[in-house]
């Protein structure tokens, strides 16, 4: 049964090439963590880079192959996007945030709906407690 392998730099600060201290393994995505170096490059084509997880962009590749052989299902060249791939519970892929993804008119209509939940309950409560207290004496 194949299962995909992404390129992991074994360095804990790799260069472009991984080597010097580190050299290029093979490991099943879900193994892998938010800090471990992965063999990428641009989307539109470019020369390859390791990444840590936590860092790889939409508008990178991640070079992907399946293991005994082959490469990964709708991989072009071996590189795929890294939504295809499923990282371990300890890195899962998101992107970088930007402000821009922020839909300020449904955050302001939420922060409205529950500023009107809670003067709803004190102006509701106010009566009630003069209600229960008038009854009590």
């Amino acid at each position: 049964m194949a299962w995909p392998a992404v390129t992991v730099c074994s360095s804990s600060l790799p260069d472009a090439a991984c080597d010097g201290d580190g050299q290029a393994v093979q490991i099943n995505p879900a193994e892998a963590n938010s800090t471990d170096w992965v063999l990428t490059a641009p989307a539109g084509g470019g020369s390859t880079s390791y990444t840590p997880v936590y860092a790889i962009t939409g508008s990178q590749v991640i070079a992907c192959q399946e293991i005994p052989s082959g490469v990964c299902p709708g991989a072009t060249l071996g590189y795929v996007p890294p939504s295809s791939l499923v990282f371990g519970l300890a890195a899962p892929y998101s992107p970088p945030f930007d402000i821009s993804q922020l839909n300020t008119t449904l955050a302001g209509q939420a922060f409205a709906a529950g500023f009107l939940l809670v003067a709803m309950g004190f102006f509701i409560g106010k009566p009630i407690a003069l209600l229960l207290g008038f009854i009590r004496s």
